[in-house]
Formats: C-alpha cells, sequence, structure tokens
C-alpha cells in the first residue's frame, strides 16, 4: 500500500513538472505556435522558438514538449512565402532537406527580423 502511494505521489511530480515547463516554455518571448509538415506530409504541431543563435521548433505533446529542429541563424533559407489573411506558410530548406512551416502572418515579419538582426558576416580580406 506504502508503494502505491509513492509511486502515484512520483507521478504526480513528475506530471507537474512536465507542465511546468510546458507553459514556462508557450509564455516565453519569442515563441509561437506552428505546424511543420515534413517531405512525407506528416505534420508536427509546435511550438517555434527564437533564440540567440537558433531558431527552435519544439513538438507539443500532451503533457511536454520535445525538441525536433534547430536551425542556428544562416543555415536555413526560407522560400516560397504564401500569405493569407493570417497565415504564412514557408519552406524551410537546410541542406538537402526542405520542409514547409505554416505559422501566423505576424511571426513572418518577426523571423525576417530576427535573421536580419545578425547582420552580414564578412569574411577576413588577406
Amino acid at each position: 500500500m506504502e508503494g502505491v502511494v509513492v509511486l502515484s505521489a512520483l507521478v504526480v511530480v513528475l506530471l507537474a513538472l512536465a507542465l511546468a515547463r510546458q507553459r514556462a516554455l508557450r509564455h516565453r518571448l519569442g515563441t509561437f505556435p506552428c505546424l511543420l509538415i515534413g517531405r512525407n506530409g506528416r505534420q508536427l504541431r509546435g511550438l517555434l522558438v527564437f533564440a540567440s543563435t537558433n531558431l527552435y521548433i519544439y513538438r507539443s505533446i500532451w503533457v511536454g514538449t520535445r525538441l525536433v529542429r534547430s536551425y542556428p541563424r544562416g543555415s536555413f533559407e526560407m522560400r516560397n512565402l504564401r500569405l493569407t489573411d493570417q497565415w504564412a506558410r514557408v519552406e524551410i530548406r537546410q541542406g538537402e532537406t526542405c520542409e514547409e512551416l505554416l505559422f501566423g502572418r505576424d511571426v513572418h515579419s518577426a523571423i525576417v527580423a530576427w535573421i536580419d538582426a545578425a547582420g552580414p558576416r564578412e569574411e577576413p580580406i588577406l
């Protein structure tokens, strides 16, 4: 009986921690809901997170989140922008990988500003 109580308490604590992490990530500045559509047509609902040097996509899971993509600034291209009244849809290409990303129309402006904020990098001339 005592083991069941301890196990139940452990499950409750782990569930609370997972929910707290997800809530903290959702309320973080620079986090937006998105939909990632892979080459095979598989759709992942998730969160698009702007960090200082990377663009992260976390998959939204019932009680938590899981990192599924990381795009370092300057290592990816956005192509074929299609806008509707509320949504933006782009192809995001990194190397040979090309996927579609769907997010709020205003988020596109934020992504472009984030990319441009790094500024051009010049190679030293010898």
